[in-house]
């Protein structure tokens, strides 16, 4: 098997692609020693892989060995990972991925040789790639190639200056040529980069003995240790993820998205979700951030395929009745949002199905939703605030009375709030006199602070509630000029009908007509899923 492998890198580069029956076998890892989380991430893994090679050829069959041999690789099962990056290198010939995994695989192993042709090949599909550079250079070294190693090394660095690694191959390149100052030199601008390499002071303390400075030799060599310079690697990082399970990355993303940080969280998921495809969380998560980016179709395409692997994942049905509502389809929205509500009764569920519901003027439902979100520990203002408005839609002014006053105790100076009290003690409510009181003072609070079309035909309801007919066509007055000024007095035929009240010396019946903008609340753009 060695000899075929040999073989086959030998005319790696010339080999467009293989057919199923020249793939190596894969030696796949006995499990039963492993820890339960471990053994089910390489079970699951293995799984996937099943699946996809019972249908999947060319680079999609490449994919699917590539993403087992990444699992396997970190784990340290070695030979299996092998076996996977060989095929995929040669299934999927255009991603460098694969030819890249199996030279470190081949360097790591102390097969130079093989290292330093697979590399060439991975430069030859990535010119320029820094982490590529460096590492065939410092194979080249070890085959004590040292002016290859030279050119590959002094590229890396033009490519990323501060490639502490490099440096310090550089200055192996020195030793090798008893050039001591130049070790120095750059075992020392390594240091200055990665301060944390302390196997470096070894180096560094050995090239200062050997150029005679024995006091600067022993202040390095007493300060020696084991971590070896790092190299600024992404995809061998994405593949030491690969040692956590899925959700764990999940997790993280949640946590990065909730505190603002997208971009993270988007990292996050992908991780996630290149670990294993079928983590649901990690699929959700990736749909939310396209939807928070204005790309609904990308996350409806997600969040179609979170629901298709678990068709009772509350936050996947949440999240895309909030997609649907965005895109006009309200009807489906909220069959989407009850049924996120039966599986999983968040309160802000509750809100957002609410929402969708005032939005289609479908009170009496939206009332009963924010009715149980108004009672949450954490309730907000603004949810009885909405509670409430959900009442007077549906005629029930005594229901919002309650949840307006209890918004009022929260903050005395939310004028929507405040205004709404004025209204409805001042025309739905049968109110005493200490309530109609209290509607003028609010009124009047509201008007001089900003008069406008909506404060003065408020002001002009607490006049007329309390008797004072002639103010209230005064304020009515103002709020029909109001309305003329912006060219809306046709689409408020209320003004008219309430003037006519007043000077018939009548009340007015109803804090707002049926269908006011006002009752028309929109979800709001968000995707977050809890309180």
């Amino acid at each position: 098997m060695k000899n075929f492998i040999a073989g086959l890198l030998g005319v790696l580069i010339a080999l467009p692609a293989w057919s199923a029956d020249q793939l190596l076998d894969i030696p796949h890892p006995i499990l039963d020693e492993y820890k339960p989380e471990v053994r089910a991430m390489l079970a699951g893994a293995r799984g996937r892989f099943e699946l996809m090679s019972l249908e999947a050829t060319g680079p999609d069959l490449g994919l699917a060995y590539g993403r087992l041999g990444i699992h396997y690789y970190a784990h340290a099962e070695q030979d299996a990972a092998r076996a996977c990056f060989v095929n995929a290198t040669a299934l999927d010939p255009d991603n460098f991925r694969w030819p890249y995994y199996l030279a470190v695989h081949y360097a790591e192993t102390g097969a130079f040789a093989r290292a330093v042709r697979v590399f060439d090949r991975v430069l030859a599909l990535q010119p320029g790639d820094v982490p590529t550079l460096t590492r065939l250079g410092l194979a080249l070294l070890e085959l004590d190639r040292v002016d290859e190693a030279e050119t590959r090394l002094k590229a890396a660095i033009v490519a990323q200056p501060a490639n502490a690694a490099a440096f310090a191959g550089l200055a192996r390149v020195a030793e090798r040529r008893d050039d001591w100052e130049s070790a120095i030199t750059h075992y020392q601008k390594a240091l200055s980069l990665q301060p944390e390499a302390s196997q470096l002071h070894y180096r560094l303390g050995q090239a200062h003995r050997r150029a005679g400075n024995i006091e600067l030799a022993k202040t390095h060599l007493q300060q020696r240790g084991q971590r070896i310079a790092s190299i600024d690697d992404p995809l061998l990082t994405f593949m030491d993820a690969h040692t956590r399970p899925a959700g764990y990355y999940a997790i993280l993303g949640d946590k990065a998205l909730g505190e603002g940080e997208s971009a993270r969280a988007a990292t996050l998921y992908d991780v996630a979700y290149a670990i294993d495809p079928t983590q649901v969380g990690a699929i959700v998560g990736l749909a939310r951030i396209a939807f928070l980016d204005g790309e609904n179709v990308r996350a409806r395409e997600w969040l179609d395929l979170a629901i298709g692997l678990d068709k009772d994942s509350w936050s996947a049905l949440q999240l895309k009745g909030l997609v649907e509502l965005q895109d006009g389809d309200a009807s489906a929205a909220i069959g989407n949002l009850e049924k996120s509500v039966m599986l999983q009764d968040f309160p802000q569920t509750r809100v957002f199905l609410a929402n969708t519901l005032m939005a289609t003027g479908r009170f009496a439902e939206a009332a009963r939703h924010y009715d149980v979100a108004a009672k949450a520990a954490n309730a907000s203002t603004e949810v009885r605030y909405r509670a409430a408005m959900a009442h007077i839609a549906a005629g029930n002014c005594n229901a919002a009375e309650a949840l307006l006053l209890s918004a009022y105790e929260d903050d005395p100076a939310m004028a929507k709030v405040v205004l709404a009290l004025a209204r409805i003690y001042s025309s739905c409510i049968d109110a005493d006199d200490e309530k109609l009181q209290a509607a003028v003072r609010y009124a009047e609070v509201l008007y001089n602070g900003h008069p406008s079309l909506e404060t003065s035909e408020t002001l002009a309801m607490a006049m007329a509630a309390t008797g004072r007919f002639d103010d209230a066509v005064d304020y009515q007055a103002q709020a029909i000029f109001e309305a003329l000024k912006t060219g809306g007095l046709d689409h408020q035929p209320q003004l008219q009908q309430n003037m006519e009240r007043y000077r018939n010396q009548q009340r007015a019946m109803l804090p707002w007509p049926s269908g006011h903008a006002v009752f028309s609340l929109q979800a709001e753009r968000s995707a977050e899923t809890s309180e």
